[in-house]
């Protein structure tokens, strides 16, 4: 792998067939439902970043690459001082060091780093986006940016408030929260519910998405559990244990797993922190500790995208 991420060919013959599976990709997604809601939902979220963008690109673009655009694309970014080696499993640490230093990636002389333009993000708007799909009954998706408009934490402590904020959305929106149960129980909601906290370089934001038959409904009830979040986690205090106690569980379980324990490290978003820093980090963490996370989060507008069904199908 060190050789084979060092050494590039981009012949141009290559990297049309690579544009053509490519683009087949971006159909797939085009027709995957969940996907687009998703790409939606962060567009609004965060409207003219980055992170609104499918990494995969559009067919148009895909297309327009050249090969001499990824030479200066890999000469720029994929050197050895943007790369982190994170090896797990029994290796003699010296002969894998003396591996790397031989390789060709050890071999790249240091570069001055490309300067990358950063913007502010623009606000979030609370207009709700109507956009019809291939749907038998609308599916909403709900989003929430963290720190809007504060600085963000970063390192080890950035890395606490993202377990944090995990924990609270599992507690209050988890499929055993009564908020959950009531809302399944009374079919405003089903299995395809969920809700997660993200944590990537630079923002933290959370998401929800459901099919439901009743988009307006479940929309007001999302936005008033997250208007009175920290005082809907106070109420559930009893609960804590056993929801920490579960992400505890499948944290552990991940040790068992060499792959788990390579692929969730993050590199310099949490100061380099491994998967056994995330579960002291989360044993550390009590009850008083999320909910003054929680009490001090500063959050942007709900934005909100329903996915209805096409009228031609209706």
């Amino acid at each position: 792998m060190l050789t084979f991420t060092q050494e590039p060919y981009f012949e141009a013959e290559s990297v049309a067939r690579e544009q053509d599976i490519i683009s087949q990709e971006v159909d797939m997604y085009q027709d995957d439902t969940n996907a687009r809601l998703y790409r939606l939902i962060l567009g609004q979220l965060f409207k003219d970043d980055p992170m609104a963008d499918d990494i995969a690109g559009t067919t148009e673009s895909v297309h327009s690459v050249t090969p001499e655009d990824l030479q200066l694309a890999f000469d720029a970014f994929y050197r050895p001082d943007n790369m982190d080696v994170v090896i797990a499993g029994a290796f003699d640490e010296t002969t894998v060091r003396d591996l790397i230093n031989a390789s060709p990636a050890g071999q790249r002389p240091a570069v001055a780093p490309v300067s990358v333009p950063t913007h502010e993000l623009q606000p979030v708007s609370d207009d709700i986006l109507e956009v019809e799909m291939d749907v038998v009954r609308p599916k909403v998706a709900m989003g929430q940016r963290w720190y809007d408009g504060a600085d963000m934490p970063t390192g080890r402590e950035a890395l606490r408030i993202a377990i944090a904020g995990s924990l609270a959305v599992d507690l209050v929106f988890g499929e055993f929260s009564p908020t959950y149960m009531t809302w399944y129980d009374s079919g405003m909601i089903d299995d395809s519910f969920s809700a997660e906290f993200d944590w990537e370089r630079g923002v933290a934001f959370l998401t929800i998405a459901a099919e439901t038959p009743e988009a307006d409904e479940l929309i007001d009830a999302v936005a008033d559990e997250l208007e009175n979040m920290a005082d809907r986690f106070a109420a559930l205090q009893a609960d804590f244990e056993l929801v920490k106690k579960d992400a505890l569980g499948r944290l552990i379980n991940k040790l068992n797993q060499l792959e788990e324990i390579v692929t969730r490290f993050e590199g310099s978003t949490f100061d380099f922190a491994t998967l056994r820093d995330e579960i002291n980090i989360l044993q550390a963490l009590t009850f008083t500790d999320v909910l003054e996370i929680l009490r001090n989060a500063q959050v942007s507008a709900l934005t909100t995208v329903i996915a209805t069904p096409n009228a031609l199908d209706m």
